[in-house]
């Protein structure tokens, strides 16, 4: 007997593939393709110190509504919203 599983449901930020992906291009879209500047602050962003800041708070996780963005610079903007 066949039975499926309920899945889970689907996250706005996409799957694990697509946020490497998206963060890749933004090290391409705003930096040199390794590093960014942190939209907020310039400093210097990696990928694996770069997060991804939506511009339109709630906003869709599309290359057009996203930012580079250091972890204290985007939790500080977060924090700002609440």
């Amino acid at each position: 007997m066949n039975r499926q599983l309920p899945s889970a449901p689907r996250d706005r930020r996409g799957g694990a593939i697509a946020r490497r992906m998206s963060k890749l291009r933004l090290l391409e879209r705003f930096g040199d393709g390794s590093h960014a500047p942190c939209w907020y602050c310039g400093g210097t962003l990696a990928y694996a110190t770069l997060e991804r800041d939506r511009v339109i708070p709630g906003g869709p996780y599309a290359d057009a509504n996203l930012r580079p963005a250091g972890a204290r610079c985007n939790r500080e903007r977060s924090n700002k919203r609440s």
